[in-house]
């Protein structure tokens, strides 16, 4: 089989059994929170874990909101809201005051269920009293683009926001019971679509060290929140149960579950792109030795979330896709290896693929100037024009980016 088609068969068939709905039915079933029940759900895995749920619930579902990024079928009596991501808009404003009159609807001897998976930071965005929801996008943007890690950008986020940081938890009177699908290298909970249902260690002054520190636009109302504002939750009470059902790393298990004696290279990749691309093109000039050593294919896996710095004018890509167009440049003119840098979401960047498969040929059909579409931070046309784009759509999956490497004899 040709290494590319092994490579992508692998990374198709590990995120098809990282099934949402069935993580959450499992998870649901096992706790069995008492009903009558509310239903809260926010990330790109929403849709798929409030059905799970439901499923599980049966006649104890009593109502609730799932905001998604898509319009998806979520089962009555649940609503959908669909937001924005990765920069939240007016609709995932409306999302997230949904989901907080929900809760705060819930009556006290009810439960209400909270099903949080990635993504749900900008999905369902409440700014904080006073604070403009574009103030609060433009300096989350601005650390974002200065290739800040999740839990620094999700630091900002929780502090700038009425429902993060444990607060979507705080203004319900109902206990919550989260069930939580990580997708940050560590499953920092208090991180995972920043927080909303978990008590958060980090301050108000964290993260107007963070905006200053990256330069980024503060308006008179961001700082005058951070100065003066009441800080994020640090306890919840004791009612509330917060538990973690998916790992970011379950993406690596499942592609070792999926495959032909797959070996790990590693979970929680992070750090610059270009440190990441380093790391899997040794692993890919390894692998092609080793392939023919051994006479038969070779397939490794890692997972992680890696980060850009962006310039000024950033072009049309994403963190899986820089990371495939510099793996392509330091592999070129390598042969029988092929690597795969995807996001399990199926949505990179600011473009519909999900990321890229790339080769030793890739970087010399990656159009006319491939070292200048990586300065500008623009690798998807680059790979499109050697037809190197992976696009699947939405997967209804979020675990990180899942990194394939596969190499025959």
């Amino acid at each position: 089989m040709d290494p590319a088609d092994l490579a992508c068969a692998l990374w198709s068939a590990a995120v098809a059994r990282l099934d949402p709905a069935a993580i959450a039915e499992d998870a649901v079933r096992a706790a069995d929170p008492p009903g009558p029940v509310v239903v809260v759900a926010a990330g790109k895995a929403a849709a798929g874990m409030a059905r799970g749920a439901a499923a599980a619930l049966g006649s104890r579902l009593a109502g609730g909101i799932v905001a998604a990024p898509e319009a998806d079928a979520v089962p009555a009596p649940l609503r959908l809201r669909v937001g924005s991501h990765p920069v939240a808009n007016a609709a995932s404003e409306r999302a997230g005051r949904a989901l907080l009159d929900c809760v705060a609807a819930a009556d006290p001897g009810s439960h209400v269920v909270a099903l949080i998976s990635g993504g749900a930071s900008a999905l369902a965005a409440v700014p904080a009293p006073g604070v403009s929801l574009a103030d609060k996008v433009a300096a989350v943007s601005a650390v974002m683009a200065a290739g800040e890690p999740i839990a620094a950008i999700n630091c900002v986020r929780k502090h700038l926001s009425a429902i993060k940081g444990g607060r979507l938890a705080a203004a319900s009177r109902a206990p919550v019971w989260s069930f939580i699908a990580s997708d940050v290298a560590d499953d920092d909970l208090s991180v995972v679509g920043g927080g909303p249902t978990v008590a958060d260690p980090t301050s108000n002054r964290d993260a107007l060290a963070i905006l200053d520190r990256v330069g980024a636009p503060v308006s008179p109302a961001v700082r005058r929140w951070l100065e003066c504002g009441p800080d994020t939750p640090k306890t919840l009470p004791a009612d509330h149960v917060v538990r973690l059902v998916c790992s970011a790393g379950a993406a690596v298990d499942a592609a070792v579950a999926a495959g032909d004696r797959v070996e790990v290279l590693g979970r929680g990749w992070t750090g610059d792109v270009a440190d990441v691309a380093r790391r899997l093109a040794a692993a890919a000039r390894a692998a092609a030795r080793d392939a023919v050593a051994r006479g038969r294919h070779v397939l490794r896996v890692a997972q992680g979330e890696p980060t850009v710095a962006l310039p000024p004018q950033p072009g049309r890509g994403g963190r899986a896709q820089q990371t495939a167009l510099l793996v392509a440049r330091a592999i070129a003119g390598v042969d029988r290896v092929a690597v795969v840098c995807a996001g399990t979401d199926g949505i990179d960047g600011n473009t519909t693929a999900a990321g890229a498969v790339v080769d030793g040929a890739t970087w010399a059909a990656a159009g006319p100037d491939p070292a200048a579409a990586l300065a500008r931070c623009d690798a998807y046309g680059a790979l499109d024009a050697a037809d190197a784009l992976i696009v699947t759509g939405r997967t209804g999956v979020n675990c990180a980016d899942l990194f394939v490497v596969a190499a025959v004899p």
